[in-house]
């Protein structure tokens, strides 16, 4: 590989998809996907694994060695905040699709900042300006794209009229730096980590888009004018917590009154159900109460098959024993063929309950820890980005640890993903 003409330092608080973008530029690369291609380490297509190294979870560092490029001090923020996210009770939008730029903020420092690639991240407080995610002429950017001060005349919106998205900025980033003590901060915080604050923001403006709109949808899917004004009246809720929210259950149950529209009425239910899942957690323990406080209030103006429809549905219990066929395939992300094989071998064990065979919650949870522990031979190939002979010799030669081989019952490899990780690190 011939060495690269410009190398520029990363910044501690920039986006390593953008980096690695500027670093193309600088080279005279369409994008980077063809600067991972001049290093041997593209992907298919010379397709880069913009979601893996934007949550963190690709290691930027290996591509950085391997381009004799300035390795970061400071480890990507996000990383942290895709590890505490459990995709069954936080909020499925954390992270944006397509990225967010302030005009100013690229015009003086150069670079793109990680923290735009939050999603209630909608602000620029220093430059007083809405982030963008359109080139003047309406088209949408991408990770790819090169130049973005390259828009003449696009100057960015003022944000004036949404003084709110600086709060939810503040918030975030003094979460994300943990400059705020517990008793500093707004009730809804007080006891939530990064994940869980950005979690509450994010239902709180999916409740009032639920409402108005009665239907579903990815926050991030929509149009970043209408997120704008969603945040902004989360924003104005969250800070006059709780009276602003009972003032919005009320006027939709007017609505609801008025019109008796079965979708309203759905909604209501579809939130019950969500808020329900996440009692549990600091914070939203807050939002359950007061929901069903005001929900608790319209008893005596709702017919009870109105209530029950809003309150009662089909949830599975939370303190379960076991898990059926369907919920351990689901877990292990595997087939039944596969299930059936480890009964032979006796790696699961199964238990009759109520006529039907049943899986110890436990064992399952165990054997889940353990799996996400290691790779098998396909995923530690794409995890080195080398071919099949060369892990095969890697493996002969006993740097990595192997902790199943494949046989008779089961053709998988499982490799120590800790090992895998230290032997990348140490090539």
């Amino acid at each position: 590989m011939q060495p690269l003409l410009s190398k520029p330092p990363i910044k501690p608080d920039e986006c390593p998809i953008r980096y690695l973008t500027r670093v193309s530029e600088a080279n005279g690369f369409l994008h980077f996907g063809y600067l991972l291609q001049h290093a041997e380490l593209s992907q298919r297509n010379s397709s880069p694994p913009i979601k893996q190294l934007l949550e963190g979870r690709f290691d930027i560092h290996q591509y950085m060695e391997k381009l004799s490029l300035p390795v970061p001090v400071k480890k990507n923020p996000l990383k942290k905040i895709i590890n505490d996210y459990q995709p069954n009770i936080h909020h499925p939008a954390i992270l944006i699709t397509t990225p967010k730029f302030c005009v100013k903020c690229i015009e003086k420092y150069g670079y793109a900042k990680n923290i735009w690639n939050i999603l209630p991240i909608l602000i620029c407080p220093e430059h007083n300006l809405l982030l963008s995610n359109e080139t003047r002429n309406g088209r949408k950017i991408t990770w790819h794209e090169r130049q973005l001060i390259s828009n003449n005349g696009f100057k960015g919106i003022n944000a004036k009229k949404f003084n709110g998205l600086i709060y939810l900025h503040d918030l975030i980033n003094n979460k994300l730096n943990n400059i705020n003590q517990d008793s500093q901060l707004h009730e809804l915080f007080r006891h939530t980590n990064t994940t869980e604050t950005i979690s509450i923001i994010n239902h709180i403006a999916f409740i009032i888009y639920k409402l108005e709109h009665s239907e579903s949808g990815l926050l991030r899917n929509l149009k970043i004018n209408d997120q704008f004004k969603l945040f902004n009246e989360a924003s104005f809720i969250i800070k006059n917590w709780p009276n602003s929210f009972h003032d919005l259950l009320e006027k939709h149950h007017l609505k609801f009154n008025q019109c008796k529209s079965f979708s309203i009425q759905k909604s209501f239910k579809h939130i019950y159900k969500f808020i329900y899942k996440c009692r549990e957690i600091e914070g939203y323990k807050l939002i359950f109460k007061e929901y069903e406080k005001f929900i608790n209030t319209k008893q005596e103006y709702m017919r009870s098959s109105d209530l029950n429809r809003i309150t009662h549905f089909s949830l599975k219990p939370q303190n379960l024993r076991y898990y059926n066929r369907k919920d351990v395939i689901k877990l292990l992300h595997t087939t039944s063929r596969t299930i059936n094989k480890l009964i032979e071998k006796k790696t699961l064990n199964t238990i009759l309950v109520n006529g039907e065979l049943k899986f110890s919650k436990d064992d399952i949870d165990e054997h889940a820890r353990k799996k996400s522990e290691n790779l098998n031979f396909s995923q530690t190939m794409k995890l080195l980005n080398i071919p099949e002979k060369k892990l095969h010799k890697i493996i002969k030669n006993k740097l990595l640890i192997i902790t199943s081989y494949p046989d008779k019952s089961n053709k998988e490899w499982s490799i120590n993903k800790e090992s895998i990780l230290q032997f990348s690190q140490s090539n």
